[in-house]
């Protein structure tokens, strides 16, 4: 039954975002295992140009990361109560933190597919060469790490990379869980926003 509903709203979320799915023969193990691989086609180059990214492109976030933070928080605030009072010795009910929670849970439910096609009409056409005026050079998610993937793309693009400031969706609960030793960082999450090194306009 519960492997039933499962497979119906998998079925619902990928007709929303009008994805086929291909039903494969599954490995029936006797118990629950849930994975999927996804293949996609598409008639632009991907954003791997590493060698090709020059001083003054930009660093640029579709949006604030720090996804897992109101969501460890919450947890851990249900698990020991003790949390629950130090939240609000710091002046943050606990409301506020499963509000934050609820949000958090809504942005890593959704695919992030308006901001993948906005990367999508900045690349070259597979038989269009690399421009640094005109195309993102690389992208990556902010996932586990967090903001260390810019330190990642630093390694990558054999650059040097300043970060002015750090989008945070929640920033005094990404300060308090990270000051409680909820989450020793605050800034990773999953299904979390993209990064990429643009040009500078």
């Amino acid at each position: 039954e519960l492997l039933e509903k499962l497979w119906r709203n998998a079925k619902l979320f990928a007709n929303r975002y009008s994805i086929e799915i291909i039903d494969e023969k599954q490995p029936r193990m006797g118990r629950l295992l849930m994975g999927a691989t996804a293949i996609g086609y598409s008639d632009k180059k991907p954003p791997l140009f590493e060698d090709r990214v020059v001083p003054g492109m930009k660093l640029v976030i579709t949006r604030p990361m720090g996804e897992l933070a109101p969501i460890n928080l919450y947890l851990s605030s249900i698990i020991d109560e003790n949390i629950v009072k130090d939240l609000e010795s710091c002046g943050i009910p606990f409301e506020e933190v499963e509000r934050a929670k609820n949000i958090a849970i809504e942005l890593i439910s959704k695919p992030n597919i308006e901001a993948a096609m906005a990367i999508y009409k900045h690349l070259p056409d597979i038989s269009e060469e690399f421009r640094e005026d005109e195309h993102i050079a690389v992208t990556t998610d902010v996932t586990g790490p967090g903001v260390f993937v810019i330190r990642e793309l630093a390694e990558r693009t054999n650059t040097k990379i300043k970060i002015d400031k750090i989008p945070l969706l929640f920033p005094e609960i990404s300060r308090i869980a990270t000051k409680l030793y909820i989450i020793p960082n605050s800034t990773s999450g999953t299904n979390g926003p993209f990064i990429m090194i643009t040009p500078s306009n």
